[in-house]
Parts: structure tokens; sequence; C-alpha cells
């Protein structure tokens, strides 16, 4: 399952992101994005960079969805088994914000 997701660089417009984990790979965007995602157990781990600012560093994290209890009402255990082995009951927050510092003094 997929998801549509959000990455901006408040401040710093343009700047070039390098998402990775063993499930994406490494996908490169240009802030403000709005890529696809595969839904996963594991967390996405991103590096921002952008000429006269500090690397944005940080992590999308992965959470379970709150339907999962229900999955085991309606379905039982082996739905869930295949919910979880799949990633679909994991989801990645809809967007997030990496926060770049000027560098004093950089002129581009």
């Amino acid at each position: 399952m997929t998801q549509a997701f959000a990455i901006s660089t408040p401040g710093a417009p343009g700047a070039t992101c390098t998402l990775t984990s063993t499930v994406v790979g490494s996908k490169v965007v240009t802030t403000s994005a709005t890529i696809t995602l595969d839904r996963s157990q594991e967390n996405i781990n991103v590096v921002c960079r952008k000429q006269c600012f500090q690397d944005g560093v940080g992590v999308i994290p992965s959470h379970t969805k709150l339907e999962t209890a229900s999955n085991v009402l309606v379905g039982g255990v082996i739905r869930l088994g295949v919910v979880a082995v799949s990633g679909a009951m994991n989801r990645y927050n809809d967007n997030k914000q990496f926060t770049m510092v000027p560098i004093a003094g950089c002129q581009a």
C-alpha cells in the first residue's frame, strides 16, 4: 500500500532532500515536494542540503494505524498477520518539515 507524503524546508525552499531506508531505497526530491511512499514498519532517514544552509537531518517515523485493533476483531489473527507483513497497518504522518539554519556570512 502507498500514501502521499509532503516534505518541506521552511525558509529554505529548493533544498535537495535524500530519503533513505531499506524499503524506500534512496529517493531524492527538491522541496517543497509531495511524493508517494510505500507504507512500511521502517522509519525513513532524511538529509536535506542547500547552499548557505546547515544540513537539515531527521527521520520520518512509521506509526501503527489505530484500525489495527479492528483487524483482530473482524478478521482474526491471520488477517492481522497479512496486514502486518504487507506494511498496510503502518503509515507516515502526512507531512514533515525539516529546519535548515542559514550559515552566517555565506553568499551564494
